[in-house]
């Protein structure tokens, strides 16, 4: 499979931190004034318009939210990989991030997740997994 022509995200002054931190996991933005997390970082938050920001390491554990298979490429550089599937989590943490489902299994609404980046021209992206179910919920 060749990968070479695959675009990938730029990042702009806001989103910086956010693709840099995705090899070790998820840095995302909190206000420090009403306590909302988000995605796509921004310079103020969405909720109360304060600047008062910072970052904070997340576990990038959460529930499927929605999902999408991809059964024909929008961009002919994804065809060798189709069919896959896209999916949006609802973070422990309250945002929703969408990713690259990085699992045999299909998704269920609901299942629970564990953020896992993948890679793609050298540039780390999102993906998730199920998380294993331990001996006593099986």
């Amino acid at each position: 499979m060749s990968t070479s022509a695959r675009p990938v995200p730029v990042p702009d002054p806001d989103d910086e931190f956010f693709w840099s931190h995705l090899p070790g996991g998820l840095e995302l933005p909190i206000c420090e004034d009403c306590g909302h997390v988000w995605l796509r970082p921004i310079s103020m938050c969405p909720r109360c318009g304060s600047q008062h920001l910072r970052t904070a390491h997340q576990s990038g554990n959460g529930n499927v939210y929605s999902w999408v298979v991809v059964h024909r490429a929008l961009d002919p550089a994804f065809s060798d990989d189709v069919p896959y599937t896209i999916v949006t989590i609802e973070l422990d943490c309250g945002a929703r991030l969408t990713g690259r489902w990085l699992s045999e299994y299909p998704p269920k609404a609901g299942l629970s997740v564990q953020f896992e980046p993948w890679s793609c021209n050298d540039v780390h992206l999102p993906g998730f997994r199920p998380i294993p179910l331990s001996i006593e919920d099986r």
